[in-house]
């Protein structure tokens, strides 16, 4: 993996996951609150297409967690034999802690589809 792609999953484990938390809270309180009273075609064709829009924007998130789970995981499984230095140590309890949270986070809105 090319340090650029690696550096960019990492970016993305530690900010998708709460980007994705506020999306799906996002689409949470759309489809709770109800529609206003006199809506008529034109607005409920609107607030559909925001929720259609709310949904894709998920499912982009979901994607890129994945991919930079995917690449991470595959990263501290291919240095999990090899013992270094406290730094290293120390990276490698950072990415876990990414990890942890990127899976926290699909698991929320996994449940939550």
């Amino acid at each position: 993996m090319s340090e650029a792609t690696r550096r960019l999953q990492l970016r993305l484990l530690e900010t998708l996951p709460g980007i994705a938390e506020r999306v799906l809270q996002g689409y949470q309180d759309h489809t709770d609150s109800p529609p206003p009273e006199a809506a008529g075609d034109k607005e409920f064709t609107a607030r559909q297409s925001a929720g259609k829009a709310a949904l894709a924007h998920l499912d982009a998130l979901i994607k890129l967690l994945r991919w930079a789970e995917a690449g991470v995981s595959a990263e501290l499984a291919a240095e999990s034999g090899t013992s270094g230095s406290a730094g290293d140590r120390a990276e490698t309890e950072r990415l876990t802690h990414l990890l942890r949270e990127a899976r926290t986070a699909l698991g929320k809105i996994e449940a939550a589809r």
